[in-house]
């Protein structure tokens, strides 16, 4: 679940080394969120409903060979 990705990030933050350099989360309210308090799990669910898409390697349904060899021609 994204949800625990987030807190695990939230435990990074809380290491000696992210601290020593500053990093911290980006407490600006996230749009379509501004009606949740920030850090709580409700916000959290908002942000990723919000955040979260496929644009990266969208794949279709088609089998190899069908339309593209194994060498994508």
């Amino acid at each position: 679940m994204i949800i625990l990705g987030l807190y695990f990030i939230k435990k990074l933050l809380n290491t000696t080394i992210m601290r020593v350099h500053g990093a911290s989360l980006n407490r600006r309210s996230f749009p379509g969120c501004e009606n949740h308090i920030f850090d709580t799990r409700k916000y959290w669910k908002c942000y990723i409903k919000h955040l979260t898409l496929t644009s990266y390697h969208p794949v279709g349904t088609c089998r190899i060979g069908d339309v593209v060899d194994a060498a994508f021609k």
